[in-house]
């Protein structure tokens, strides 16, 4: 007997055409962060280091290094790193670098904002072993900490690239455990201050928001980010993400 199969025809819906890059100009941003261990004293932002991330006033050279020393171009965990940001005027870099374990390792670009790091490649453990570390070059104002075996940032923080303008498509929000948390998502123009735009509250069955761009625009230069709102007591780590449109200018 012969097999029954079924066919089915693909919807070329305008989100797939974007992410196929059938619309010049138009492409989707997936953004999504996770913090571990939230406090019980002041709002955190929830990405993969601790409290607030320190967002930079000006450019400059950047430094990654690992706990690990088997994180390195002949070792068994991550090899090489991709990273993905802002210039000074906001312009979108990037470049790969290659790990040296313990070694600082400096960037050959100097970044104002980081929206990503991942791990390119990778040895016989096929992952980062080790904790990788980026920050400004002395040992503080970390702005990506990736844990072992993760791979990539979990950062919901995200700056719009110059000359671009991003839509807000859906947001998610979620806890580990038997607890809920107010997650805010908020906004900072260039110059301007922090403004909430929308405040969820997540529990471990998650909270899915669509929007289908009814918010205002982002316009470039705008930094985005999530946080948890202070609860008096510990609670367990707090996830979040979203997706933006993100329309480059003169289309």
């Amino acid at each position: 007997m012969g097999s029954i199969g079924l066919s089915v025809a693909p919807t070329n819906t305008f989100e797939l055409m974007v992410t196929r890059g059938q619309i010049p100009g138009y492409r989707m941003v997936d953004v999504f962060g996770e913090t571990q261990a939230v406090g019980i004293e002041n709002n955190e932002d929830i990405w993969d280091g601790v409290g607030t991330r320190v967002e930079r006033e000006s450019s400059g050279i950047l430094q990654l290094l690992s706990d690990s020393a088997d994180d390195t171009i002949l070792g068994n965990g991550a090899r090489l790193l991709t990273i993905d940001g802002l210039d000074e005027q906001y312009n979108e870099i990037g470049e790969v670098l290659t790990l040296d374990g313990l070694v600082r390792v400096d960037t050959t670009l100097e970044y104002r904002r980081l929206n990503h790091i991942e791990v390119a490649t990778a040895g016989n453990a096929g992952e980062n072993v080790g904790q990788i570390i980026c920050d400004s070059g002395d040992g503080t104002d970390v702005l990506v900490s990736v844990a072992p075996g993760i791979g990539h940032s979990l950062l919901t923080h995200y700056c719009i690239p110059a000359r671009h303008t991003g839509y807000l498509k859906q947001l998610h929000c979620y806890t580990r455990g038997n607890q809920a948390a107010f997650v805010e998502y908020t906004k900072r123009p260039l110059g301007g201050v922090w403004t909430p735009i929308r405040r969820l509250e997540g529990s471990q069955n998650t909270l899915h928001l669509p929007l289908d761009y009814m918010l205002e625009p982002f316009r470039e230069k705008t930094d985005i980010k999530m946080i948890v709102l202070d609860r008096g007591a510990p609670m367990t780590p707090v996830g979040g993400s979203y997706t933006l449109l993100l329309i480059e200018d003169g289309f």
